[in-house]
């Protein structure tokens, strides 16, 4: 492939002043290897977020059994709640 082949034409429009000084700065020698950069970042950055997303529907974090100061599980206290909505007093 030429590296025609490979060129994009990209609008930046606000993000035009950070390019610009990134590359004054010395940060990145070209454009190219700026947008590089970024988008082997965006690329890590959605790996991890998949991983995470995986990893989170596969191993559910456990809820923690609250109690108050009773001691009663929150649950429970709620449950009861909800069923005596039921019920004429």
């Amino acid at each position: 492939m030429d590296q025609q082949e490979d060129s994009i034409l990209v609008h930046l429009g606000n993000q035009r002043e950070y390019v610009e000084n990134r590359l004054r700065s010395g940060a990145y020698t070209s454009s190219d290897e700026l947008f590089q950069a970024a988008l082997e970042a965006l690329q890590r950055e959605e790996a991890t977020t998949s991983e995470w997303i995986h990893d989170l529907v596969s191993n559910p974090p456990v809820s923690p059994k609250l109690r108050t100061s009773t001691g009663e599980e929150i649950h429970e206290v709620r449950a009861f709640r909800f069923r005596s909505q039921d019920r004429d007093f």
